[in-house]
């Protein structure tokens, strides 16, 4: 176990961007490390060996790290990532989204049947903005209908544009655009 848990450590170290990681990611490392008291007869927090310290230290690592990139796409694009996440590290970013529609004052909005774990949620803007999008087009594209109604187009590769997020991540998700920053309005 503390092979797949350096391995995963590794693999975050090596891209900016947040890898995939199983459901039960953080269960089966806490069983693992319970198993390594049992074995020892002692409480894992007690537990002088250097296996279970070296396992803390870098699931510790893991999680901050995982964290901070998960927090930096939902700053970057107002969504939770569309990645497979351990189950805690998903109700972390949903509490965190839960807490920002309370202190705005807005409640999340209900779309058509209830979301399942892994489908995008929006960052609520404070009451009265929008959420805006900077994006820069990776493909040419004619025209393009907004979801407000608007036209803009044509764009070249390169193109910079403001768009509603809404419409910037559907383009994004087909890989038209590459959205820069987002802001509220």
């Amino acid at each position: 176990m503390l092979t797949e848990l350096q391995g995963a450590l590794r693999r975050e170290l090596e891209t900016g961007e947040l890898l995939d990681l199983e459901e039960d990611f953080y269960d089966n490392v806490q069983n693992w490390l319970k198993s390594l008291s049992i074995e020892t007869g002692r409480d894992t927090t007690e537990l002088p060996n250097e296996l279970a310290e070296r396992a803390k230290a870098t699931v510790k690592k893991l999680l901050i790290l995982r964290l901070t990139k998960e927090l930096n796409y939902l700053w970057t694009h107002g969504v939770i990532p569309e990645k497979r996440l351990p189950k805690q590290e998903a109700a972390l970013l949903e509490s965190i989204l839960s807490i920002l529609s309370k202190i705005t004052g807005e409640e999340a909005k209900e779309q058509e049947g209830a979301p399942e774990r892994g489908d995008r949620f929006t960052a609520l803007p404070a009451r009265g903005f929008s959420m805006m999008a900077l994006v820069s087009f990776k493909k040419p594209y004619t025209k393009l209908v907004l979801s407000n109604g608007k036209l803009l187009g044509p764009f070249s590769i390169g193109d910079i544009a403001v768009l509603p997020l809404s419409d910037a991540h559907m383009l994004a998700r087909d890989e038209i655009v590459e959205v820069i920053m987002s802001f509220a309005v």
